[in-house]
């Protein structure tokens, strides 16, 4: 288990799949996160990813992934928070930790939907500039905006 200041992250495996199914199906919003993921779907992110549960006090709260790409930059991905624990830092916890994760990549990516000012003002705050914007991204009808820090400049 990986160890942040409030929180703590634990690597996925197989047997957590579960947990992570129902905080998918906790969100709460998902017009501005995605569909929740299925039992198998969650199977597959979990084979292609590092995959963290984000635990407090021996519970999950929330998810959080990256993985690297053929070109070498990451892709931050799953980033969820139970509504109880939005609004009290963290978010902030979660993406740190990802980033510290990400530093061999020369650029990192990750996408959010427009109308998700929260999730926009936190990944402005370490940097990330929205590079672009695909409509129907995950095919749920919503558009995202694509978002970049290039590292090679820090």
């Amino acid at each position: 288990m990986i160890r942040q200041a409030a929180i703590q992250f634990r690597r996925v495996s197989a047997e957590d799949v579960a947990a992570v199914v129902a905080i998918e199906a906790n969100v709460d919003e998902p017009k501005t996160y995605g569909r929740p993921l299925t039992l198998q779907a969650a199977l597959t992110e979990i084979e292609r990813a590092a995959y963290y549960l984000v635990m407090k006090g021996g519970q999950s709260i929330g998810t959080a992934a990256f993985e690297f790409r053929s070109d070498g930059a990451a892709y931050l991905s799953n980033i969820a928070l139970l509504p109880g624990y939005r609004n009290q830092g963290f978010g902030r916890e979660v993406v740190a930790f990802l980033l510290s994760q990400c530093v061999s990549a020369p650029r990192i990516e990750l996408v959010t939907h427009p109308e998700n000012l929260v999730a926009l003002s936190l990944y402005r705050s370490f940097g990330f500039t929205v590079g672009g914007r695909s409509d129907n991204h995950f095919g749920d009808g919503e558009p995202r905006l694509i978002l970049s820090r290039d590292n090679s400049k820090l």
